[in-house]
């Protein structure tokens, strides 16, 4: 009887999805949040947390290289002046909201923003909804970060990594008000963010800043499109009911090369 009664339960309970990928908001002042296939504001339970970042990340060197640390992101957070985030986090409760609203159709994206199969579309999706964390221990064994030959930070492969494979997705605070497709109005603080993004939104009114917090992808350097040291492109893939920007190589990668992929023409009119 009480298998039963776990059966008719069962038929008359809708399917639910595993997991989300969350939107939070700043010192999240409303619950983080993602939507269904209907459109409908799905909100974050307390018993499925949203995904963490790793406790550690490979620094200096790859496994083995004289250089090679082992650091907790405490210990990166300080010395790089930023938080790890692996999720998207919208300014305020009013752009969490209207992500669904502005979002711009998914076909309407410039094809080399789309992953050129379905499958490497799904595969973006689960990088989003995991947070990335796909790692042993707590450590993203693929990546380290290190100093670049231009006195900052880059990103580098610490194994060899094939084309197409997912780097993970550039996450960070999504606001509105400073136009980062607009290379005439944008403002002092705007053209002052090295880390920021245009979001696809239908208005052009949305930007994604890594500045003061992100996942590792903000350590990615530019390399124009064509040139050798260019190994990686950025898609956007719309994940229930919100774009996320991911990184993928475009090329098979040395381990040690360091990642690069080109900012576009919008970007360097900011920054000159």
């Amino acid at each position: 009887q009480q298998q039963q009664q776990q059966q008719q339960q069962q038929q008359h309970s809708p399917p639910q999805q595993a997991t989300f990928a969350w939107v939070h908001t700043l010192a999240d002042v409303s619950p983080p949040c993602a939507w269904d296939d209907s459109g409908g504001r799905v909100r974050c339970p307390s018993a499925s947390p949203p995904p963490r970042p790793p406790t550690h990340v490979l620094y200096g060197g790859p496994p083995g290289d004289p250089s090679h640390q082992l650091l907790a992101i405490s210990e990166l957070e300080t010395r790089l002046r930023f938080t790890m985030s692996v999720v998207l986090v919208a300014e305020t409760p009013e752009v969490q909201r209207s992500l669904p609203l502005e979002s711009l159709p998914p076909e309407a994206l410039a094809d080399e923003l789309t992953p050129p199969t379905e499958l490497l579309r799904r595969r973006c999706v689960e990088e989003v909804r995991s947070g990335g964390v796909s790692a042993t221990a707590g450590v993203d064994t693929s990546t380290y970060v290190a100093p670049d030959a231009h006195g900052g930070h880059g990103l580098f492969a610490a194994t060899a990594l094939p084309r197409h494979h997912i780097i993970g997705e550039y996450t960070g605070t999504l606001a509105r008000g400073l136009l980062a497709s607009d290379t005439t109005a944008c403002s002092a603080a705007c053209g002052a963010d090295r880390y920021l993004m245009r979001y696809p939104d239908a208005a052009g009114s949305l930007h994604l800043s890594a500045r003061s917090a992100g996942s590792l992808l903000r350590f990615v350097n530019h390399a124009p499109r064509g040139a050798p040291a260019n190994n990686a492109t950025c898609w956007a893939v719309l994940v229930d009911g919100a774009f996320h920007i991911l990184v993928a190589t475009t090329r098979a990668v040395e381990k040690g090369e360091e990642l690069a992929y080109d900012y576009g023409a919008a970007y360097w009119a900011r920054h000159g």
